[in-house]
């Protein structure tokens, strides 16, 4: 798997970007509007540390995500929609390798995460990591080539 090396501050503006998007969306909002309780900084900070670790090895990141995420009252269409608004995300903010790259990780770990929360395989929209980035952006904003 080719490497990607994002700054932190590139992290932290996909971190904040993303969950600007998501707390304004009607399907997602509310869940992580009552998941956080207006508690969103130590959420983001996470979240960074969180992609740190699985875009730059940094080791930041102590948590459990299965763990965080079991037991969340969510169905397929959910992950879908957090899929195409991080993808939305990436198209904004990297060129399309990048976003690509970043995108694959997220995919693997939807998958994951969906099979956890949803108690069998995955079952949503799983987008093939062949596949090229303009097409595993289409549900987002296309990628900006920089």
């Amino acid at each position: 798997m080719k490497q990607v090396q994002i700054g932190d501050e590139e992290i932290r503006r996909m971190v904040t970007t993303f969950y600007t998007t998501v707390r304004q969306d009607d399907l997602l909002g509310h869940i992580f509007e009552h998941r956080f309780q207006g508690q969103w900084a130590p959420h983001l900070d996470r979240m960074c540390d969180f992609w740190s670790g699985v875009l730059n090895a940094s080791g930041r990141y102590h948590g459990n995500p299965q763990q965080a995420h079991a037991g969340l009252m969510v169905g397929a269409e959910h992950f879908d929609r957090w899929l195409t608004l991080f993808a939305k995300t990436l198209g904004e903010l990297f060129d399309a390798e990048t976003a690509a790259l970043i995108y694959e990780r997220a995919n693997r770990m939807r998958s994951v995460l969906e099979s956890v929360v949803l108690g069998g395989p995955a079952t949503g929209l799983i987008f093939s990591p062949a596949a090229s980035p303009t097409d595993l952006l289409s549900r987002g904003q296309q990628p900006k080539n920089e």
